[in-house]
Parts: C-alpha cells; sequence; structure tokens
C-alpha cells in the first residue's frame, strides 16, 4: 500500500507565495495597502506658497537693478500720492490707531503668546518650528534690508513714525509672520482656521491700508512683506 508522503523535518513543503491584494481596477498593491512613498502630492496650497514666494524673490532682484527699481519707485509714489490727497484730520486719526497694531510690542506679545500656549499644549514639534522660522524670518529680512537699504517715501510728508530700511516693511511682515504661526499652530485644520485666516488678512488689510495712507511704506515693501 503506497502511503502519501509528508514532510518531514528536512522537508520544507511547498513555497508559500504572500498574497497581493489587487484593486478592481487590476493594479496591484503591497500586501499592506499602503501606496507607494512616491511620487509625492503636493497641496494647492503649497504650490501657491512656493510661486508668491518667487514673485518676492523677483521683486527684491529686480530692485537691486536701479532702472527697475526707478520704475518701482516711481509707481510706489504716484499711488501714495493719490493716497494722500484723501487726508482729513479725523481719518488721520482713525489711520494712526489701526498703525499701532504694527508696534513691535504688539507682535512680541503675540509671538510670546504662542510660545506659552505650544508649551503648555506641549506641541514640542511645532514650538521648534515656529523658532527656527521665526530665526529664518529675522535673518533673512536684516540681510534683505541691509542689501537693498531703500529709503522711506520721499516727497511727501510721512505722518507715522518708522526706523530702518523701508523694504521689506518689517511692522507688517514680523505682524504677518505671528498671526499666521499663531494660525497654524494653535487653530485645528478646517472651519476654524479657515476663519482665523480671513480675520487675520482683515487686520493686516487695515495695518497695510493705515501705512499706506501715513506715508511710511512703499505698495511694493507692503506687497514683499506680506509674501
Amino acid at each position: 500500500m503506497t502511503t502519501l508522503p509528508t514532510p518531514g523535518a528536512g522537508d520544507p513543503g511547498p513555497e508559500v507565495t504572500p498574497l497581493i491584494a489587487s484593486s478592481l481596477a487590476g493594479r496591484r498593491r503591497r500586501p499592506s495597502g499602503e501606496p507607494p512613498p512616491l511620487p509625492r502630492h503636493v497641496d494647492h496650497s503649497t504650490r501657491w506658497y512656493l510661486l508668491l514666494a518667487a514673485i518676492a524673490g523677483a521683486l527684491w532682484a529686480g530692485m537691486s537693478v536701479p532702472l527697475v527699481l526707478g520704475a518701482i519707485t516711481w509707481a510706489d509714489l504716484v499711488i501714495l500720492h493719490a493716497v494722500a490727497a484723501l487726508r482729513t484730520a479725523c481719518l488721520t486719526y482713525v489711520m494712526l490707531g489701526f498703525d499701532a497694531m504694527s508696534s513691535p510690542w504688539v507682535a512680541r506679545l503675540a509671538a510670546w503668546g504662542t510660545i506659552a500656549a505650544l508649551v503648555a499644549l506641549r506641541r514640542f514639534r511645532h514650538l521648534a518650528v515656529y523658532l527656527i522660522t521665526f530665526l529664518t524670518f529675522g535673518v533673512l529680512a536684516t540681510i534683505v534690508a541691509a542689501e537693498l537699504g531703500r529709503m522711506r517715501p520721499a516727497g511727501i510728508q510721512i505722518l507715522g513714525t518708522w526706523q530702518g530700511y523701508a523694504q521689506p516693511a518689517r511692522p507688517i511682515a514680523l505682524l504677518a509672520f505671528v498671526l499666521a504661526g499663531a494660525i497654524y499652530t494653535l487653530v485645528p485644520a478646517g472651519k476654524w482656521r479657515n476663519r482665523a485666516k480671513w480675520a487675520a488678512a482683515v487686520i493686516l488689510g487695515l495695518v497695510c491700508a493705515a501705512r499706506l495712507y501715513l506715508a511710511v511704506d512703499h505698495p511694493t515693501d507692503q506687497v514683499t512683506a506680506l509674501i
């Protein structure tokens, strides 16, 4: 009588191949079901930020050319003179109040408040990214201001207070940074973050309008600062 062989200790038995899941479309996927590491999807917001960074770099490069800088300054002064024609005593008082939001103390309080909240919530990765980005922002703004050395608007009365070079508009850039940092590190994604972005946009819009009215900044300086 013949018996079927049974696998022994030395017989590894039939080779078992892992099942590979396949989708309905017939494409093979890895056994874990996870997507492959590449290619990565780039969000629309990331593409938008990269485009804005390229625009800021192009403006800074153009301002290093005297002819281009002259054309940009002429356009800026045309806008500022048109805005200055709307000045009244009452409106100037209101605009000085909006300009107070660009004070370094306001930005410092917002920055330290964000740092304290991140420490309290134990979001140390967010805190590390926030601090590194803040230091990078400060170094970049200092280098650009020293290299371009752009002066404040000429030929028009400046009503507000200011210090340092005009490009980039550091108070605007600092306020935009602390608002964006607080939104992206403390506000959850979704409806509330979108609302916070709109609120920050309103604040920045009022401050920018006030500083243009007071002839503290050029329009181009504010554009590069916001970018």
